[in-house]
């Protein structure tokens, strides 16, 4: 019995690589989602006193693909924070550039002075680290990858 080959030369390649870009597309889309929630959270759960609004003003995020950038966003001006904004938005391309290879969510408080507030014992942004922590994992499972932690 032989095999004879009945569909298209190359049409069982061009089905496999859709179903990678719907896959990495799945992903990104997934990273989005967390960044988002973590925008919010971090907003929203802050637990320092919002004085000027530059803090809270300079929490985003970005998903990158080999340095590409999928989606940004955040960066939301409150009260009087356009300088937060601002900073936030520089903060965020400068770290974009130090990460060039793989799929990454980027997410920041942008002031020079968060990590002091944080250091203070208040919330800037590590309560939503914490929920990505949890978030990408259950997610990425949701849409059948294999997820393992490293």
């Amino acid at each position: 019995m032989t095999i004879k080959r009945l569909s298209p030369k190359g049409a069982v390649n061009a089905a496999v690589m859709r179903q990678v870009l719907l896959a990495k597309q799945a992903m990104y889309n997934t990273l989005a989602r967390v960044g988002e929630e973590c925008v919010l959270y971090a907003r929203t759960n802050g637990s320092y006193t919002d004085q000027t609004g530059n803090l809270r003003s300079s929490v985003g995020y970005a998903v990158i693909d080999n340095g590409r950038v999928i989606s940004r966003n955040g960066f939301g001006t409150v009260k009087q924070g356009a300088e937060g904004a601002s900073q936030g938005k520089d903060f965020l391309s400068e770290i974009i550039s130090q990460h060039g290879n793989g799929l990454v969510l980027i997410v920041v408080a942008g002031m020079n002075y968060a990590a002091h507030v944080e250091a203070k014992s208040y919330d800037v942004i590590s309560g939503a680290e914490l929920r990505s922590d949890v978030l990408v994992p259950q997610l990425l499972r949701q849409l059948g990858f294999n997820v393992r932690k490293i």
